[in-house]
């Protein structure tokens, strides 16, 4: 081959590399989702959270609760190990996610489960009650920006224009922040949570993915609960949450799977 034939042969393999290049980086372009668009931040969302499929995901949860009185100091009080599985399905409002949950409550320094708690504010010792699984509990994720604990919508929240969830870059990661609103003397929820979740941009927005790894962090106030027999002294607690998606049972102490069997036998079945 003549020097000549060897240049055009070089430039032509470039000049093809260049156009795979280019036709790659437009279908990546292509599959990339919009963030401001509220459907698609929307499915960006239960990306991390879940799976748009409707597989069944499980989730691992730890939290740490403080006492909030006003012109004291937070007490740390106790902590809390949860297992999460659930789904997601859509609805015509957006996503509904069913789910079944377990926790037990922790001492906030070994990390082992506890019965009774020795309550700062009335320097009494409580038994702490023993919790069920809840199970099959639902709740809405819309494409107006919120996650409400119940159906059906109000008409204000029905007729809200819709909104993509706040979202921002950092670095290599999208942080995502998801808001819980419960309506008033809601059981099953605290009045208020606010999550952020956060996973690698490129993953979370490739419209291909049915689902990615994520992790999150959540803060959420509750009034004292029942069992805490607090009457007198006006304050709240503050439960901070941290979590992330795993693969099993194997992600969580022997203990905390030993009482969510016997609560709920098939808490780690698809739903």
């Amino acid at each position: 081959m003549t020097k000549l034939h060897r240049r055009d042969t070089f430039m032509a393999l470039a000049g093809i590399s260049a156009g795979v290049a280019s036709l790659s980086a437009t279908a990546a372009q292509a599959q990339a989702t919009d963030m401001n668009d509220p459907d698609l931040n929307l499915e960006a969302y239960i990306r991390m959270r879940g799976d748009l499929t409707g597989k069944t995901v499980i989730e691992r949860v730890d939290a740490r609760t403080l006492g909030i009185v006003e012109h004291d100091v937070p007490k740390r009080l106790f902590g809390a190990i949860g297992i999460q599985v659930g789904r997601f399905r859509r609805v015509p409002e957006g996503f509904a996610y069913l789910f079944k949950y377990f926790s037990m409550t922790t001492d906030t320094l070994t990390g082992m489960p506890i019965t009774r708690f020795n309550n700062p504010y009335t320097n009494v010792t409580n038994e702490i009650p023993g919790r069920g699984a809840d199970n099959n509990t639902e709740v809405l994720l819309t494409t107006q920006g919120w996650r409400f604990a119940a159906r059906p919508l109000t008409d204000a929240q029905r007729a809200a224009p819709k909104a993509p969830r706040p979202w921002q870059k950092v670095g290599d990661d999208l942080i995502l922040t998801d808001t819980l609103i419960s309506p008033p003397n809601y059981e099953k929820q605290p009045a208020f949570q606010q999550f952020t979740y956060s996973a690698p941009f490129r993953q979370a927005t490739d419209r291909r993915r049915a689902s990615v790894h994520s992790r999150f962090a959540g803060t959420g106030m509750e009034h004292w609960r029942p069992w805490m027999d607090i009457k007198d002294i006006e304050g709240s607690l503050c439960v901070h949450m941290v979590g992330t998606k795993v693969s099993g049972r194997n992600a969580f102490p022997a203990w905390l799977v030993e009482g969510a069997l016997k609560a709920d036998p098939k808490i780690f079945d698809p739903l």
